[in-house]
C-alpha cells in the first residue's frame, strides 16, 4: 500500500495524527491524535491486491522495471530481503525469476531504501543456478538496519557471457596491444566503463588499469564511440592512489539513470616507460608541447609537485625534451582527472641545466602537495629569437 494525496475531502476530521508500525490489526490499535488540519492535506491510501507467493520484483524508480530494490511476496505481502551476505549469485537468481539473463547481474546493498516494508529474507544463499529466489538458502528472521535492502540490476536475454573472472581487465578493438576499449568482467559479462572528458562523475583510472595488465609505467584515457551492443557495466571508477587492485575500488555501476551512453565509451593506452624519461601530457589535446610534466621513476610514470616548479624549471623540462629553453615557462597547476603518483616535491633548477636529473631535487613533503597539483609546463617546438627584455 501507498499514501497518496487524494485531494480536498468533506466532513468532520476525525485524526489528524498517526503512528503506525505497519503490524497493526487495525487503524485505531495505532497512537494517533487530533489537531488542526486543513482539508487540503486529507490522507489517502492506494491499496495492492494480495501478491503471489514467491514472486520478486524490482522497486525504485517507476520508469525502470530491470534495476531496483529486490522485493519478495510472503503470506500475500511484499517485503525486502536483508542485504547481509548479498551477493551477484543471489542477484542472477532474482533476475532469472524476472525473465532476465542471469549474466551480468549485479547485487547492490541498501540501494533504493526504504523505512516501512519489513523484512521477510535474511542471510539469502544462492549458487546462481536456482529458478527462483525461493529455492535458495535463506533465512526469515535476523537483524538488519531499515536501510539495508538489497537490490539488483539486471541484463537483458540474449546478452553475451563466458567464464571470465570478476574484476579481470582487457583492451579491444584497438591499433595495439597496449591500447583499445576497456573492458571489466562482471558476473561472467564483458562489459565496458563509460567516461567523458574532464568530467568529475565519470572517471576511469587509466593508471590502474594498465597496471593489472601487467604494464609498468602509467596509462592514458581517450574516448571513442563504442557500437551500441556494447554492455556498459561501469559508470563511475573511484580509486585511491593506494589502490592496488580494481577490487579495491569503489564502482558505480551503469543504470539508465546514469548520464552515459555508447558514445561516452573509455578506451586506455598503456605506457612502459624508461626509467629517467620525461614526457609532457597535453592538456585537453590541445599542443603537444604544452601539459602535464610528468617523470619515470621505479618503472612508473609520475608528476612533479608545481608549489615550488618555476620558469627555470621548465626551462630544463624543455630542453631535456629536445625544445629550446627559451620562452618556456611554468603553468602551475592544470587540471586533469586521472591521478597518478608524485615523484619529485621540490625540483630546484637554476635554468642551465641540460637535464632535470642534474637539478637539485628532493621527495619529502609530499603532504603538502594534493591532488590536482602536478606541475605543468608551455613548451615552443618552433624557433624563438633571443631578447634581453625583462620578465
Amino acid at each position: 500500500a501507498d499514501s497518496i494525496n487524494i485531494g480536498k475531502g468533506f466532513g468532520p476530521m476525525h485524526s489528524s495524527y498517526f503512528i503506525c508500525y505497519g503490524i497493526e490489526a487495525s487503524l485505531l490499535k495505532c497512537h494517533y491524535y487530533t489537531s488542526s488540519c486543513g482539508y487540503s492535506y486529507h490522507a489517502g491510501v492506494e491499496c495492492e491486491s494480495p501478491c503471489i507467493e514467491g514472486s520478486v520484483r524490482l522497486e525504485g524508480d517507476d520508469r525502470y522495471e530491470e534495476f531496483g530494490r529486490v522485493e519478495v511476496c510472503i503470506n500475500g505481502t511484499w517485503g525486502t530481503i536483508c542485504d547481509n551476505g548479498w551477493d551477484n549469485n543471489d542477484a542472477s537468481v532474482v533476475c532469472r525469476q524476472l525473465g532476465y539473463s542471469p549474466y551480468g547481474a549485479i547485487a547492490k546493498t541498501s540501494y533504493f531504501t526504504e523505512n516501512w516494508l519489513p523484512f521477510h529474507l535474511y542471510s539469502v544463499n544462492c549458487s546462481g543456478n536456482e529458478s527462483t529466489l525461493l529455492n535458495c538458502s535463506y533465512s526469515t528472521t535476523g537483524s538488519c538496519y531499515n536501510t539495508q535492502d538489497a537490490g539488483a540490476i539486471c541484463q537483458g536475454v540474449g546478452i553475451a557471457h563466458n567464464n571470465c573472472t570478476d574484476y579481470a581487465v582487457r583492451l579491444v578493438d584497438g591499433a595495439t596491444t597496449k591500447e583499445g576499449i576497456a573492458q571489466i568482467c562482471l558476473n561472467r559479462v564483458w562489459g565496458t566503463f563509460c567516461s567523458k572528458e574532464n568530467h568529475y562523475f565519470y572517471r576511469v583510472d587509466a593508471n590502474l588499469i594498465c597496471r593489472e595488465l601487467g604494464y609498468n609505467g602509467s596509462g592514458m584515457t581517450y574516448f571513442v564511440e563504442s557500437s551500441s551492443v556494447d554492455v556498459l557495466l561501469v559508470a563511475d571508477m573511484s580509486c585511491s592512489q593506494s589502490a592496488t587492485s580494481i577490487k579495491q575500488c569503489n564502482l558505480t555501476h551503469y543504470t539508465k539513470l546514469s548520464r552515459c551512453d555508447a558514445r561516452h565509451t573509455a578506451a586506455v593506452r598503456c605506457h612502459n616507460c624508461t626509467e629517467g624519461s620525461v614526457r609532457l601530457i597535453p592538456y585537453d589535446s590541445y599542443f603537444e608541447d604544452v601539459g602535464r610534466v610528468e617523470v619515470c621513476v621505479d618503472g612508473s610514470w609520475g608528476s612533479i609537485c608545481y608549489h615550488h616548479f618555476t620558469d627555470n624549471d621548465a626551462q630544463v623540462v624543455c630542453k631535456h625534451l629536445g625544445y629550446t629553453a627559451l620562452g618556456s615557462i611554468s603553468l602551475g597547476r592544470l587540471r586533469y582527472y586521472n591521478v597518478i603518483p608524485l615523484h619529485i616535491v621540490n625540483l630546484n633548477c637554476t635554468g642551465n641545466e641540460e637535464s632535470i636529473w642534474d637539478c637539485p631535487s628532493s621527495t619529502q613533503g609530499q603532504e603538502s602537495c594534493t591532488v590536482y597539483s602536478d606541475a605543468s609546463a608551455a613548451c615552443h617546438g618552433f624557433a624563438v629569437a633571443y631578447s634581453d627584455c625583462a620578465n
